[in-house]
This record gives structure tokens, sequence and C-alpha cells, in this order.
């Protein structure tokens, strides 16, 4: 048998391929979502300026209304990478992020899993669709998660106070990357609540007083963390304010579609939660009332938008280790740690991933459908056009289309996917009137756009040939 010091553990070598095959393929860099584009605007307007944006600057129709850009260092993290790197660069993080997010799950899955393979596979049951996601702001919500995730794991298992310690300065950086800071101030709370739910419940207050004031304490720290942004408290108002829209609860933007276990997100989320309830059935670790409502309430918290999914299963993953390393399946499987864990000489694990890594490259650079994505998707061509004309002057356009023109064309849109800039009621009198409302008459001259670009299927689009107002100047793949 090799020794252990001479060989490279499996779990190791995957993690590694994760990365090498993620970062060179092009749909990483986000270029396909319509929020990748005003992103990085804001990330090199903040660069250039040295400052902060006070008000819009994007849009003809809020032009000087508030705006705060509360997710600004996410921002100005893409942008600076993008400066460096290029397309190239965004995937290099988005891939970076993507693995250190499986490797901190990982590392909680260790807490419990002795074995390095069966905490790889219990990670990536977890973290399956981190490995898709694209260079945005959530991913450094995802990673920030999976971090608590394993602080809480290591803090249960070793009892070591000083973990907790690194709760308040994660929550500190969190808030200012990226608006997911606030399912981590939920996922703390929880955490904290349910402790004190179970030690009441076996009437163990007294005994585990100072366990569960430290927990309350760090809870209350992370909270205030939340205030050290620009914005100060006023952060809280703000991302109040983005949930309760109803362009977000009603599924508008499809990362808040309600989780359809048909969708492949849904699917994934399922077979998560799963996992999660046959590893606490079949484990000789009997739950208690902590762990079950920590699971009901991310099953709940799951099931409510397919990104709350994504961070739920997330954390599931330190409660899938715990109670399948009690299982019979595990001692079965894994018992052999020697044979399950890695055989791997050094020389021979440096030729894999020198495989994998060419391998991912030249998927990468063979790779087109990213690029026929974007030319359908978005105005790319109805670009080029404008720019042939010299246009300039007002436009119509739809939510999707407004970030590609903003950086591409370089004027102000009428609408983009910031929709707690907009708001409810101008997105929803939008919509109508793209629809073919009895109103659309009206809508058209409130605004009154030098030149309108709708997609081909929408109502309005016949209603304003028919009319005579517009003329067709152009016609692309989409709009």
């Amino acid at each position: 048998m090799l020794s252990t010091k001479k060989t490279i553990p499996y779990a190791w070598i995957a993690i590694i391929a994760i990365f090498l095959i993620r970062a060179p393929h092009p749909a990483a860099s986000g270029s396909v979502d319509p929020d990748v584009y005003w992103h990085l605007l804001y990330g090199h307007w903040i660069l250039d300026h040295y400052t902060l944006p006070t008000a819009d600057m994007w849009s003809w129709t809020m032009p000087g209304k508030t705006y705060y850009l509360t997710q600004w260092l996410g921002e100005v993290v893409r942008a600076a990478v993008e400066s460096m790197g290029g397309e190239l660069g965004k995937q290099i993080l988005a891939a970076s992020l993507s693995t250190l997010s499986i490797c901190l799950s990982y590392l909680a899955a260790r807490c419990y899993l002795p074995n390095k393979t069966a905490a790889l596979m219990a990670a990536l049951i977890g973290c399956a669709e981190l490995v898709s996601m694209t260079c945005r702001p959530h991913l450094f919500t995802f990673t920030c998660l999976a971090g608590l995730s394993w602080i809480f794991a290591k803090y249960e298992t070793t009892g070591r106070k000083c973990f907790l310690y690194f709760v308040p300065p994660i929550m500190a950086l969190w808030v200012n990357l990226h608006g997911g800071y606030a399912f981590g101030l939920i996922y703390l709370w929880l955490m904290t609540g349910t402790a004190i739910v179970a030690s009441f419940s076996r009437n163990e207050i007294k005994e585990k007083h100072s366990d569960l004031l430290l927990l309350v304490a760090i809870a209350c720290a992370g909270s205030l963390a939340t205030v050290l942004n620009p914005y100060g408290y006023h952060v809280w108002a703000n991302t109040a304010a983005v949930g309760s829209l109803k362009s977000v609860s009603a599924g508008i933007t499809g990362e808040w579609v309600p989780t359809n276990i048909r969708d492949d997100i849904g699917f994934a989320f399922f077979t998560v939660m799963l996992a999660a309830i046959m590893a606490m059935s079949f484990s000789q670790k009997r739950p208690d009332i902590r762990d079950g409502l920590n699971l009901m309430a991310l099953m709940v918290i799951g099931w409510w938008a397919m990104r709350l999914s994504i961070m739920a299963s997330i954390l599931l993953v330190p409660m899938i280790a715990k109670f399948f390393a009690n299982t019979p399946f595990y001692r079965l499987a894994f018992s052999d740690q020697g044979k399950t864990e890695g055989q791997v000489r050094p020389t021979m694990a440096a030729m894999m991933i020198c495989a994998i890594g060419i391998f991912g490259y030249l998927g990468g650079i063979t790779d087109k459908s990213i690029a026929n994505r974007i030319h359908r998707d978005f105005p790319v061509e109805e670009v080029e056009f404008l720019k042939s004309k010299n246009f300039s002057g007002k436009i119509m356009n739809t939510m999707e289309a407004g970030g590609y023109l903003i950086r591409f064309l370089g004027q102000p849109v009428f609408l983009d996917t910031r929709l707690d800039l907009y708001g409810d009621d101008y997105f929803f009198e939008f919509m109508r009137a793209a629809a073919g409302s009895d109103h659309w008459q009206e809508f058209m001259t409130k605004w009154s756009p030098d030149l309108v670009m709708l997609e081909h299927a929408m109502p309005l689009k016949n209603l304003l040939i028919q009319a005579g107002t517009y003329k067709v100047v152009f016609s692309g793949p989409r709009y």
C-alpha cells in the first residue's frame, strides 16, 4: 500500500478540476446575463472617479433619481478584474469564487466526515449549481454563506468559540459585496434562535447560558457590522425595498421565480433536501429539535425562490454530513480510508491535472454557444446599426436590452434590470403598454421616444406600425 504521505486525495484533485474546467469556459464571464453590463459600468465608474454615484446616470426617464449602490465593492472587484484580464479575467474570478465556495462547504462537511471523498460528495451535492454560476456579485454571497456554514460546523464540533469571532468581519465585508448579506443575517439568527429553543426544550438554559449569550452577542455584532457601509443603516431599508417589489415577488426576474422541481435548480434543491432527510432517517444519531427546526426552515426558504434554493442547499451540506457520518452506508462505503481517499502519487496527480486543464482550455476556446447566445438575445446588430447612423436620441427599450445598450451604445436607456430604481408602477405600466393595453397611446404620448426597440412578438410593435406614428428602420434577430 502506498504511504499516505506520498499520495494525493481524490477530493483535492476533483476540486482543482472544477476550477480548471470552469475557468476557460466563456459562460463563466456572465456575458449572457442582462445584469452584468450595468454592474460592470458602475464598477468602472467608481474606479475612474474614486467615489460612489449618488443618483441615476444611465436612464433618460429617471435622471438624477437617488440610487443606492449597496453592492458597490462587488462591482468594483469585477470591474478591476475585467480591466486586468478581460473576459478571461471574469471567467477566472467566477471559477475561483465557485471553487472557493465548494472548498468551504467541503471543510464544513469534513468537520463531521473523517473521509475526504465522502466530505467532497456531500459538498458537491449541496453546491452542484455553483459550478454553472456566472460572474456576478451573488457569487460573493455563496462564498460567504459557505464560510458561515464552516464556522458554525467548526464551533459545533470543537466547541472553540474563537471561530465565531470571524462572523462580524465577514458580515461587514459581505454587506458591501452583495445584498445577499440579508440571507446571511437570517441564517445567523436562525442558528442562534434554534439553539435557544433546543436548550429550553431540554431544560439546559442555565447550563448553557454562557454559550447562548455568546451566540446572541455574535448575532447582534454581525447585524450591527452590516452598518459598516457607505449608506449606514439605510442599507437595511434599501434591501427591504428590493425584496418587497412586486416585480420581484411576481417572478419577473428569473432568479426570483418560485422554485419548481421541473427546473434544473429546483430538481437540484429537491435532491439536496432528499439527501438531508435520508441522512437523518438512516442515521444512528437521532436529530434533536434544533436540527429539525433548521431543516424545516431551510426547506421552506429553499422552495420560495430559485436563488434562495441555491443558498439553502449550501447551508444543508453540514447537516447532510453530520448525519451521514453515522449511517451504516457510510461505514460500509468509506471504512477503508486508504482506498477511498486517494492512491494517486504526486507525479500522476500532476499529469491528471495538466490533462484536465488542457481539456478545459480546449473546451472553452471551441465553444461558440455563448457568442451565439449573446448575438441572439442582445441587440448586437441593432447597436451596430445605430452606431452606423450616428443615432443620438431617446430610445424606448425592453428591460433585458437596457444594460447592453448602456455599455455598447453609450446612451441613456428607457429601462434596464435595476427594477429597484424604476419601481413597480413604472415597470408594469410599460409591460401593459407593450402587451397592447387600451392605454398604450397615452403611454407613448407621455414619453415620446425618438426610437422604439421592441421584441418581435410584442403587440405594441404592430400597433405602432398600424398607427403610422413609427416606421420600421431595422429588424434584428430579436428586436
